[in-house]
């Protein structure tokens, strides 16, 4: 049997390679059976994904975003064994196709737009989803919603990551389907990590930020913290001229060791907040307009409302209070996979 995944698989986003790469492994362990990632790829994301971050007129973070683009090139080719992508004309031989996770449904992304593809169009296997999310799309806004109702009737089972994509689902096919965990949930990539050689003894203390939307208050109160616990910051996979060290240069392995070995997180991304709950970090969330939606159920359903960056104080998120919702979360979300990769 084959599987073949449908995902963002080509990204610069160091979050999207840790899902895709996640939900590669769970799904290769669970079923035993050949899993790749199919090579399609919308034309205008491809270039997107090229020209991300290399318009800086700082040479010095030019030079850095190359190496990070080099680093992650070996990556997404020697660790996920991906094909460089394509807008081939497709053949569907294999026997399951899973869609998602990441925001594939958002077909108002100025980066592809409407794509049937990701949608399922002529794909007549059988086809799942897992943590598909719709993103910031605001299906009410245009028409659109209207033709992809059979599409998304054609899925053989479905699940979303998120409010707003449980809400589309059920716009477009009268069913509510179940939402589960990102992916970077199922397995655990930090088993592969050695030491990165930025996180020795020199800087064994220090603050993570990861992501770039932060106003001159949030970056004023961080700064605070900083200085009062006498810890570096440090930005990783991203620039901020505020903060004492930018570490761009890292693939998704870096990343986590950089999560697991922090203080304490400052994040606008979304897989900030993951990767911070995963191994669980106390952090603060700076909230961006685009990734509130997706973040929506997450932050709802484990408590985490106190978290953004608005209302920061002293407070420690307790992580066994919710313990039990967590864990039971995370097996409906293993259960859905495992039930339906079988052919």
């Amino acid at each position: 049997m084959k599987i073949n995944i449908i995902t963002f698989f080509w990204s610069n986003n160091l979050g999207a390679l840790i899902q895709a790469n996640s939900l590669k492994s769970f799904i290769q362990k669970k079923s035993n059976q050949t899993v790749s990632f199919n090579s399609y790829s919308p034309k205008n994301l491809i270039i997107r994904e090229r020209m991300s971050q290399i318009n800086r007129k700082n040479f010095k973070v030019l030079h850095k975003v190359f190496f990070k683009k080099l680093k992650n090139f070996y990556w997404k080719k020697k660790i996920m064994k991906c094909d460089y992508p394509n807008q081939k004309n497709l053949i569907y031989g294999d026997d399951l196709y899973v869609y998602g996770s990441d925001e594939i449904w958002n077909y108002q992304n100025p980066f592809f737009g409407l794509d049937k593809f990701f949608f399922g169009k002529d794909n007549e296997k059988k086809k799942i989803t897992y943590a598909v999310s719709t993103g910031n799309l605001d299906y009410k806004k245009d028409q659109t919603v209207e033709n992809l109702k059979t599409y998304v009737k054609n899925f053989n089972e479905i699940s979303v990551r998120d409010y707003e994509s449980q809400k589309f689902v059920e716009y477009c096919s009268g069913k509510k389907p179940v939402i589960v965990m990102d992916p970077c949930f199922l397995t655990n990539l930090e088993e592969n990590i050695k030491i990165n050689d930025n996180l020795k003894s020199e800087i064994q203390r220090f603050i993570l930020i990861y992501g770039d939307y932060f106003n001159s208050n949030q970056i004023q109160n961080i700064k605070k913290i900083s200085k009062n616990n006498n810890w570096k910051i440090i930005s990783v996979g991203f620039y901020n001229d505020w903060a004492d060290m930018n570490i761009i240069s890292v693939n998704p392995l870096d990343l986590i060791c950089f999560f697991i070995n922090s203080k304490l997180v400052f994040t606008s991304m979304f897989h900030g907040v993951m990767l911070s709950y995963k191994y669980k970090k106390q952090f603060w969330i700076s909230e961006d307009p685009y990734r509130i939606k997706k973040l929506s159920f997450f932050i709802d359903y484990l408590n985490l409302k106190n978290r953004y960056l608005e209302n920061i104080n002293n407070q420690q998120i307790e992580y066994k209070k919710d313990e039990n919702k967590f864990l039971e979360w995370l097996d409906l979300s293993k259960d859905f996979l495992e039930k339906h990769i079988i052919v």
